[in-house]
């Protein structure tokens, strides 16, 4: 049976940006798994945005059905498509991957098959598959997701979706995801915010292009909302600071090889003191500063 749903009568201002987040919560049920309930809250009239411990789903509503970007781990997946669910009574119609890591597409195979398209890049494609087909596990969903290399529109509602691939990053797949009209960004892990960053050293990450994307998204995008792969609502500021903290690890590591350093020494070396309010606040996560020193001075030296 589907559970109410109601808005909070509270809702907080979110400085920087000047936009209103109304959080909507629903009703919790016994019978659906442990650990946190997920927090759907709309950022713009068609827009929502679903935090999670393992991370963002981004939500545009159509007349008839959703858009979803990100499937999220699939851990959760009771819990994230009961609120959904209870929020909305409308099937998905599209489900839009960043990139391939399991945190963002570990959902997939519950949600896609009769009308519901898969869109990624065709990087990610790839590279999913493999994967899963590395560890023995289901990918026919992936097989037929529609692809694309640079950009793609995707007219959905009242909304025109534009997905860009701005070259190797994070992954060698990622896709930023522009809601034009509501002036939204979904950066996926382009963008996280406040969080040490994971870097694909295997999948071909490029930490220089990856600075220089945030700082194309601050530029052309600068009035909008992002939504990050990890961490909360972010704007143009929050992307400066991001590259500028990419920045300053890439020109330490750099020092540091052109000195002779190791990998160990420049983790210990370099001066992360500045970086203390970045932390990865979920359970059972390894990802700190240092470690991310440690996969930037793998890629410079791959």
């Amino acid at each position: 049976m589907r559970t109410n749903v109601f808005l909070h009568n509270a809702c907080f201002l979110f400085l920087l940006t000047g936009f209103m987040i109304h959080s909507i919560e629903a009703q919790k049920t016994t019978g659906m798994g442990t650990g946190p309930w997920p927090v759907l809250s709309q950022i713009r009239e068609y827009v929502y945005w679903l935090k999670d411990y393992d991370g963002n789903m981004t939500i545009l509503v159509g007349d008839d059905g959703l858009l979803l970007v990100d499937a999220k781990s699939g851990k959760n997946a009771a819990r994230t498509w009961h609120v959904i669910d209870s929020a909305f009574h409308k099937p998905v119609k599209i489900l839009i991957n960043t990139h391939y890591h399991s945190d963002h597409t570990g959902g997939d195979s519950l949600l896609v098959g009769g009308n519901v398209s898969l869109i990624m890049h065709g990087n990610c494609r790839t590279t999913l598959i493999a994967r899963l087909d590395s560890i023995g596990r289901y990918h026919a969903f992936a097989d037929d997701a529609k692809t694309f290399r640079e950009n793609l529109k995707v007219p959905f509602g009242n909304e025109m979706v534009s997905l860009f691939h701005f070259g190797n990053a994070h992954t060698a797949g990622d896709v930023i995801v522009v809601f034009e009209k509501s002036r939204v960004v979904a950066t996926g892990d382009i963008l996280f915010n406040k969080i040490p960053p994971y870097i694909d050293v295997a999948d071909h990450s490029n930490t220089e292009n990856w600075i220089k994307i945030l700082r194309r998204l601050g530029t052309d995008y600068n009035d909008c909302i992002f939504v990050p792969g990890h961490g909360s609502l972010a704007n143009m500021i929050d992307l400066s600071k991001f590259a500028n903290f990419l920045q300053y690890l890439r020109d330490q590591v750099a020092a540091a090889i052109a000195g002779g350093k190791s990998k160990e020494d420049a983790i210990e070396t370099i001066d992360i003191q500045r970086f203390s309010n970045i932390n990865d606040p979920r359970p059972n996560r390894s990802i700190t500063v240092k470690k991310t020193i440690g996969l930037i001075y793998e890629e410079m030296k791959r």
